[in-house]
């Protein structure tokens, strides 16, 4: 008999902010459990599928760029 383990998954909503007011959109957003990613929208918000009840760590990226 085989069974599969049903894994609950969630949406959740996030943020990417700028002290700089620089354009958020097209930022990718990555899962590295499940290797699924996302992109930020014009306002910087972004949703994506996770395994619930799991804690995700956070990082912090800082960008310098010129054009």
């Amino acid at each position: 008999m085989l069974s599969t383990a049903q894994v609950q998954r969630v949406q959740i909503k996030g943020t990417i902010s700028s002290e700089l007011n620089t354009d958020l959109s097209g930022i990718t957003i990555f899962n590295n459990s499940s290797l699924e990613g996302t992109v930020t929208n014009d306002s910087g918000v972004f949703y994506i599928d996770v395994k619930k009840e799991i804690n995700y760590p956070l990082r912090q990226f800082n960008l310098n760029h010129s054009l």
